[in-house]
């Protein structure tokens, strides 16, 4: 019987699979080594969503006194659409805290659609236009 998707935290060993992900959707790119560092220290958190031992989508966090804030969610190309990043918000939403989050103009519907509301324009670096969005707990 195959193993049923499982959402788990993430660990160093997941690292390459992780990247791997990361480098289907952005440019920018973590050195394998710092990233399983801070997942090791507890500086970055991950939420893996794996199915068959794969990794198909993962969830990037920070941990603040005033909530938590998501960095980065990206799944696997050929994976898409089937509600794994939804999945990996909601399993985040049971820490029970404020979620953050600042997101480009396209994705914005993802987040309202999970009940984030927008709060304020944040231009972080050159000159990209990114909003805050934050979801109540």
């Amino acid at each position: 019987m195959p193993a049923a998707p499982l959402i788990r935290k993430g660990k160093k060993e997941d690292t390459g699979q992780v990247l791997r992900i990361f480098k289907e959707n952005c440019e920018e790119i973590y050195e394998e080594e710092k990233l399983g560092k801070a997942i090791e220290e507890g500086e970055l958190k991950l939420l893996v969503y794996e199915e068959k031992g794969e990794i198909l989508g993962f969830l990037a966090y920070l941990e603040k006194p005033y909530g938590i804030v998501i960095d980065e969610i990206h799944v696997k190309k050929g994976f898409r659409g089937r509600g794994i990043g939804k999945k990996l918000v909601k399993e985040l939403e049971n820490l029970g805290r404020d979620l953050i989050t600042y997101a480009r103009e396209e994705v914005i519907p993802f987040f309202e659609e999970l009940g984030f509301e927008r709060k304020d324009k944040y231009y972080p670096y050159m000159g990209i236009k990114f909003w805050k969005l934050v979801k109540k707990k």
